[in-house]
């Protein structure tokens, strides 16, 4: 999303030396701390909507300011970027993020090459607190699903050497065959006690027969419009470039007299 906003110039700051320059940097400076204000606006409503679980991942930190949910662009005279950006990240490996989905809302689908979504159960070992990560050791990396026919592993061929036919995609992410309808003499077994039955869940053996779900399987569901990411932007923008602007041309003038 762009905003744009006309500025009247100040004939009285042209008129000085370098008059010009001078409010070209005062624009520029008016735009960047309005796009400030801006991201700090975006990360209140992300963390008032959402429960954030990695906020270092989503927020930034010290050395890396602007976490995916709500990145920075900066204007600059010098580049000639008379404009600034803020807008939702990428994550590092360019995968695709759920989060603007929820800004008009659409449909929680399974990630690439899956058919189900796999939801961790909230109190298992997966999902221990409604405000915790999925620990490493039960995610689906972690927890190492491989297939056995008539308890014997299935290995495969890949790029001329032999693997275990293994669920290497992360949180959500099955291949078809580990989701297809379960055949006769298959099993998927996993790390800590674990297995898989395709198309219901996964599931944990723990004490004396007994038996927990980790994750279900569930089919695509409705994703509400919460995010709400252009309507803070224009808010914020209309509320503060003004006052910004004029702040800055007066510092410009001062500095001349100066």
């Amino acid at each position: 999303m762009k905003i744009d906003v006309q500025i009247d110039t100040t004939e009285m700051l042209l008129r000085l030396r370098n008059g010009e320059k001078r409010l070209a940097y005062a624009a520029v400076n008016a735009i960047n701390k309005t796009a400030e204000r801006i991201q700090q606006a975006e990360f209140a409503r992300e963390a008032k909507a959402f429960i954030i679980r990695k906020r270092e991942f989503f927020f930034g930190s010290a050395g890396r300011p602007g976490g995916v949910g709500a990145k920075l662009k900066k204007a600059s005279v010098g580049k000639a970027r008379p404009f600034a950006e803020v807008f939702i990240g990428e994550t590092s490996k360019g995968a695709e993020l759920l989060l603007p989905t929820f800004e008009a809302g659409g449909t929680r689908r399974p990630m690439r090459g899956s058919k189900h979504i796999a939801v961790p159960v909230l109190g298992s070992p997966a999902r221990p607190s409604i405000a915790g990560p999925i620990p490493p050791a039960f995610s689906f990396p972690g927890l190492k699903l491989r297939k056995f026919v008539r308890g014997r592993k299935v290995r495969r061929r890949r790029r001329g050497r032999t693997v275990d036919e293994t669920v290497f995609q992360e949180f959500g992410r099955l291949n078809r065959s580990a989701l297809s309808a379960p055949q006769a003499g298959v099993q998927w077994k996993g790390e800590q006690r674990t297995y898989m039955i395709p198309g219901v869940g996964v599931f944990q053996r723990f004490g004396r027969g007994q038996t927990r779900p980790l994750y279900f399987f569930a089919d695509p569901f409705p994703i509400d419009a919460r995010l709400e990411f252009v309507r803070t932007a224009v808010e914020v923008a209309n509320a503060w470039f003004k006052e910004e602007l004029q702040r800055e041309t007066i510092e410009a003038i001062t500095r001349v007299r100066s």
